[in-house]
């Protein structure tokens, strides 16, 4: 089991932490992750910071406990970013539990903290938290679902994408049975009308969204880590999809772009043996014109600048001769982004931190 792992893990830690500095953690599982409130409240008025490290959660109100009990002597709340708590407590100070350096910083500059603005944190909390009681959250979520039922029978709207059960197999894109139909707001394609217009031109420009497009979107949680979604590494496309970018980048009167969130290194890796493919990685951050439009790229006396073209050795992997032909470019919009990070950056990490 997962838990059980987790839990022998933290049983570890804590051994190994008070081993070389004794008494320091005092470690205790609770069952069902339930105690009793004499317990509970006792254990907010003895902690300095509430550290909380959720990858995934809804409204945590033990932290409310907190912000209200410490009334004497206000604490600091350190709350997952993944949770609802970082959005409606701005005393709190928000985390990425992924990024150990990071909130480890944030936990020792909150058991640092002068006790003038631990108290000014727990000011804007402490009108919200004793506003809230549990019969008024009730009363709002069932009036918020009164409306939403209410508005949906009176409009007749649907959601935007239904997954409909297929009788005749699974989706050829998909494991599972099954395929989207979209709601009366979104407007679904016509293959005769795409045909049709396709053969009535000469010169075309396909643009296409990688994860989500070409490639089946990852059915996980919005929380998870990015580094786990194989999408944000790049993965072979599809055999149908690949043969298709392939026959149409190979005609001379098209010219298909592929945008992706990726940056340049997998995405080279999906598409190395497709040079006829342009490449926009990073969301546009850099990008490599495909054969048929690469040379208005080098074009010297135009009044639109495509961007600056990347040195070398910011260029493919070595080693890939295929990749090796690309030349990528940045945006040239004629500012100093190094100066532009240097001041905006600071500013963003100290009140950005806090809301």
């Amino acid at each position: 089991d997962d838990e059980e792992r987790t839990s022998a893990e933290l049983f570890h830690l804590a051994e190994r932490i008070n081993a070389k500095y004794p008494g320091t953690v005092d470690y205790e599982e609770v069952e069902d992750s339930h105690l009793a409130s004499g317990k509970r409240l006792g254990l907010w008025l003895a902690g300095d910071v509430f550290l909380n490290t959720a990858v995934r959660e809804g409204l945590n109100l033990d932290c409310f406990e907190y912000v209200y009990v410490k009334g004497d002597s206000p604490g600091v709340i350190v709350a997952s970013e993944f949770g609802t708590n970082t959005s409606v407590l701005n005393g709190a100070m928000r985390i990425n539990p992924f990024d150990v350096k990071r909130w480890k910083n944030t936990l020792d500059q909150a058991l640092s903290m002068q006790a003038h603005e631990r108290r000014a944190r727990r000011a804007r909390d402490v009108d919200y938290v004793t506003s809230r009681p549990s019969p008024l959250w009730t009363k709002q979520i069932l009036s918020d679902m009164f409306e939403a039922a209410d508005a949906e029978k009176n409009t007749g709207s649907k959601p935007d994408l239904i997954l409909v059960t297929d009788d005749d197999g699974p989706n050829p894109l998909s494991k599972e049975r099954g395929h989207y139909e979209t709601g009366a707001s979104f407007a679904r394609l016509e293959p005769p009308r795409l045909i049709e217009a396709y053969k009535a031109t000469s010169r075309r420009v396909l643009v296409l969204d990688y994860a989500g497009t070409l490639h089946q979107g990852e059915r996980m949680g919005k929380y998870m880590k990015d580094d786990i979604n194989p999408c944000h590494r790049g993965r072979e496309l599809p055999p149908g999809i690949h043969k298709a970018l392939k026959k149409l980048s190979a005609d001379p009167r098209n010219s298909v772009y592929v945008i992706a969130s990726l940056p340049k290194e997998p995405l080279l890796k999906a598409f190395e043996d497709l040079p006829n493919i342009g490449l926009a990685a990073q969301n546009g951050l850099c990008y490599s014109p495909c054969p048929s439009t690469a040379r208005q790229f080098r074009m010297p006396n135009r009044s639109l600048s495509f961007g600056k073209l990347l040195s070398p050795k910011q260029g493919p992997p070595d080693g890939d001769s295929r990749a090796a032909r690309r030349e990528w470019f940045v945006p040239d919009l004629g500012i100093d982004w190094e100066l532009v990070k240097s001041i905006a950056l600071p500013i963003l990490n100290r009140y950005t931190g806090r809301t």
